[in-house]
């Protein structure tokens, strides 16, 4: 309960409560309520109270009027209320000017108020709130561990949780974050908000509700905190802040969770960047803090898993042996988990080392816990101004690429042919001329004679070069060259002639199986 909801209640309502100091202060929490005349009772009080005086200990002179309320201050009462009329009519200037002053709240009584119905009312809304805070708190505890039990890692149960509390929560670890679930908070307003709660919280403010989070054999892993970023934060965020730190510690003890997190922040940020969300100015100072220490030369390389299944977990866990691979090399930078799933890395590079060589020590370590990835390496850059693009290329050319035959590695510097082609698939307009330039020979082929479209297709793959063509269909030269007299028959067709062979080499890549 705040000071200001108090005094809405009705026992207080009566006595025309009149606020003369502290009007700014009226959401301070109210813990309990008491009621006593002695001069010496801010001694007795442990903070947060609502203090209910007639002023009977406050007879004496201005100095002991001042004195008090600093007293009162001292042990961080909520707010005092003194009834008019058994010792002041007025209350003195001294005490309200000091009030003022010290920014307590203040109020005075115009109407006598039997104090026991304002300490009964308001202890039992108190009670009252804190049963519902007591369940709701309960509701969400059930929720995230049936979460939990159903096999949800830590990413989800913090979603959840800042849902449920209107906030952005972080999961720290010597001050550094691991994971964020934002909220309605953009991701580089909530991290310069918590770098600014980290000292404040370390000199004891609770600037922030926050529990520990615990590790196996009871070593202290690190801290779940919720930051005030929505609205102030409430009793039910002080108290689920409490009840999910050992959730959380029971989902970090699977294997590979806490690689999985890692990967998944640093994931967030490139993601970040690729989508244009970070100012350029902000980027080096937050990749530092996720552990990029960035050179002069930074080189992006995307890997993207085969069909919309993501990164297999088995890929998450290991994305920490690729990167001490790398740093075998002498590579270093960010690796992690974007939310679309795929693998994304911003490298550093020693000097001296060539791009080409960079990209081959990268695509050894990926294929070395992964075959089947499409990977695909972006320009090598100097200045973070062209970071997000660089990115972007190898993300996009990656996307395109992500089902296409098999390849070491797609290069998004170069213009090529096969990409084009590819991202060009799903056109309606190119694969109504793939099916129309070719129905000729599906339709031969669908009758049950010898097959000619994987004739056409060896031809496409290897150039035109029939003798090539040949070795790869295991068929003699004679053999081929009878084939290629019925396929120019049935396609009605010179197979010498430039622009068919652009076409029909079209439409084989737009109708190639994956």
């Amino acid at each position: 309960m705040t000071v200001e909801a108090a005094l809405r209640l009705p026992a207080l309502r009566r006595g025309a409560p009149e606020v003369l100091a502290g009007a700014d202060q009226l959401d301070r929490a109210v813990r309990w309520a008491h009621s006593c005349e002695a001069r010496h009772i801010p001694g007795l009080l442990e903070g947060d109270e609502l203090l209910l005086m007639t002023g009977m200990g406050l007879a004496g002179g201005p100095v002991e009027q001042r004195a008090f309320v600093r007293d009162l201050v001292a042990r961080r009462v909520a707010a005092l209320v003194i009834e008019l009329g058994h010792v002041f009519q007025v209350l003195p200037a001294a005490l309200v000017q000091e009030a003022r002053r010290q920014r307590l709240p203040l109020i005075a009584l115009h109407a006598e108020v039997p104090f026991v119905e304002v300490t009964r009312q308001m202890h039992t809304a108190i009670l009252s709130r804190q049963l519902t805070v007591e369940r709701r708190v309960a509701d969400l505890h059930g929720a995230l561990t049936a979460m939990l039990l159903d096999g949800a890692g830590v990413p989800a149960i913090l979603g959840a949780l800042a849902r449920a509390i209107g906030n952005p929560v972080v999961l720290e670890r010597g001050g550094d974050v691991v994971f964020h679930a934002a909220g309605g908070a953009q991701a580089d307003e909530l991290l310069a908000q918590w770098e600014l709660a980290r000292g404040r919280l370390e000199a004891g403010e609770p600037v922030a509700a926050w529990a520990d989070v615990g590790a196996a054999g009871g070593r202290e892993w690190g801290r779940v905190v919720a930051l005030p970023a929505e609205r102030p934060l409430d009793a039910l965020a002080w108290s689920a802040v409490g009840r999910v730190a050992p959730l959380l510690a029971l989902a970090l003890a699977r294997t590979g969770e806490e690689q999985a997190l890692e990967s998944r922040e640093r994931g967030n940020f490139l993601a970040d960047v690729i989508a244009g969300r970070l100012a350029v100015e902000d980027m080096p100072g937050r990749a530092t803090r996720l552990g990029l220490s960035a050179g002069a030369r930074m080189l992006p390389v995307v890997a993207a898993p085969s069909g919309d299944r993501g990164a297999p977990r088995a890929v998450v866990a290991a994305l920490r042996d690729v990167r001490e691979t790398l740093r075998s090399w002498g590579i270093g930078g960010l690796i992690g988990i974007r939310p679309e799933e795929d693998v994304v890395m911003l490298m550093s590079l020693p000097a001296g080392m060539l791009r080409a060589t960079a990209v081959d020590h990268v695509v050894g370590a990926l294929r070395a816990i992964e075959t089947r990835l499409t990977i695909a390496a972006g320009p090598l850059v100097e200045s973070w101004s062209d970071v997000p693009a660089a990115l972007h290329s190898a993300a996009s050319t990656a996307e395109t690429m992500r089902d296409a035959p098999p390849r070491a590695w797609h290069d998004a510097t170069v213009a090529d042919v096969e990409r084009l082609l590819w991202g060009l698939r799903d056109d309606d307009r190119v694969s109504a001329f793939a099916r129309q330039r070719l129905a000729p020979v599906v339709a031969h082929d669908a009758r049950g004679a010898a097959p000619l479209l994987p004739t056409l297709t060896a031809l496409c793959e290897h150039g035109w070069h029939k003798a090539n063509a040949a070795s790869a269909l295991d068929v003699q030269r004679q053999t081929l060259y009878s084939r290629l007299a019925r396929l120019s028959r049935l396609l009605d067709a010179d197979l010498d002639d430039p622009p068919t062979r652009l076409g029909l080499e079209l439409a084989v890549r737009t109708l190639q199986p994956a």
